[in-house]
């Protein structure tokens, strides 16, 4: 194999623009970010200690830091490190069904998501089933959201309080949707 210097060396000889594209498929390719990965170096943010150039180049690059797909241990201090590096690029959101969230950490989630300035620049969102906090969830979104494309949301509570209408989502502020999952709200025609 290569050793780091090699890959660098090697890298001159292509553009940016192209390196730029591998390490967008990388990261939009990638799995939720957790905390082992984090721990063994097995994301794809252990791209950025390959070699200087590679470090630089992905730091410098806003949209590689506009994927957010999470799990439940994530970091708010990673989180505030992703906003600042994606500068004022929409942004893609996932939270991990597959993990295992406690009610406490994804309405933490829900509430940071919420605030203006992050909920205007989301793109697409994901939110994994909820139980009763959908509705506290709906209200903690009162900005209008103009850039948001794809909204996946569900609501698992069988038997719980009746589940809100979506227009209680962005305070009746509907985004121009292309794309929209809902699994246990009501929509009103």
């Amino acid at each position: 194999g290569y050793i780091a210097s090699d890959i660098f060396i090697m890298s001159r000889d292509c553009p940016l623009e192209l390196w730029i594209q591998v390490f967008h498929e990388l990261v939009s390719s990638s799995a939720p970010l957790t905390r082992n990965q984090l721990k063994e170096g097995t994301s794809w943010l252990s791209a950025t200690h390959v070699c200087r150039g590679w470090r630089q180049l992905m730091l410098s690059t806003p949209r590689l830091w506009t994927y957010w797909w999470f799990e439940e241990s994530w970091n708010p201090d990673m989180l505030a490190t992703f906003l600042q590096r994606s500068k004022s690029m929409p942004l893609h959101v996932i939270l991990d069904k597959r993990s295992r969230w406690t009610a406490k950490k994804l309405r933490q989630t829900i509430l940071m998501l919420a605030r203006p300035e992050i909920s205007k620049r989301i793109e697409e969102l994901f939110v994994p089933p909820l139980n009763t906090e959908i509705g506290e969830w709906c209200r903690s979104f009162i900005a209008p959201a103009p850039l948001m494309r794809k909204l996946h949301v569900e609501h698992d509570d069988i038997g719980g309080p009746t589940p809100p209408t979506i227009t209680t989502f962005f305070s009746g502020h509907m985004p121009m949707l292309e794309e929209i999952t809902i699994g246990g709200i009501s929509v009103p025609w």
